[in-house]
């Protein structure tokens, strides 16, 4: 069976419940986009000794985050769906220094996509990293019935380089309304 028939028959096992087509076709151009980077070279190889040899850089790093977080949160249009590819879950156990993927979706609090928005890790230390949502979420916009948040998803890869061991929860922020907070109601450990 050649790749085409079988990405064929995937699509349409996927596609026959909506809330799975999505996923399955975004899957698909990430393993797409995937296969079509540089491969490790060996030794000489600037990827050599990275953690997974599938990672790819990350594209963020978290500093330190000196703003005090609201004590109640205004904005509940969020949530941390994925850490490194695998549902999000409480405790998730991180490796200090590494790199993690975090994904899911964003919304601004009024039912629309938060724009550019930060990651933020608070534990006895807060730390944020940069991000922006712009992934379709059609089963988002569905559901909170906001044609606003059709664009809401966001994955990010950040470096935990500086983070301190420690278990952290995961907000999200708008870096211009420090009111518009998250609260993911997520966490991770970093070990």
């Amino acid at each position: 069976m050649s790749n085409q028939e079988r990405f064929s028959m995937m699509s349409e096992f996927y596609c026959s419940k909506p809330s799975r087509c999505g996923l399955f076709f975004a899957t698909a151009m990430v393993l797409g986009l995937a296969a079509c980077t540089p491969q490790d070279q060996g030794a000489g190889s600037s990827n050599a000794g990275a953690s997974s040899p599938t990672a790819s850089p990350a594209s963020a790093a978290f500093t330190s985050y000196s703003s005090a977080l609201p004590s109640t949160d205004e904005n509940n249009q969020c949530s941390l769906d994925t850490v490194n590819n695998q549902a999000a879950s409480d405790n998730v156990v991180v490796p200090v220094g590494s790199d993690v993927m975090f994904g899911g979706w964003a919304g601004d609090g009024k039912g629309s996509a938060a724009k550019k928005f930060l990651l933020l890790l608070k534990g006895a230390k807060t730390y944020s990293a940069s991000m922006h949502t712009g992934i379709a979420r059609p089963d988002v916009a569905k559901a909170l019935s906001s044609d606003g948040m059709a664009n809401s998803g966001f994955n990010v890869s950040a470096s935990l380089t500086g983070v301190l061991a420690g278990t952290y929860t995961v907000f999200l922020a708008d870096p211009v309304n420090a009111g518009n907070v998250c609260a993911s109601k997520r966490k991770i450990v970093l070990q």
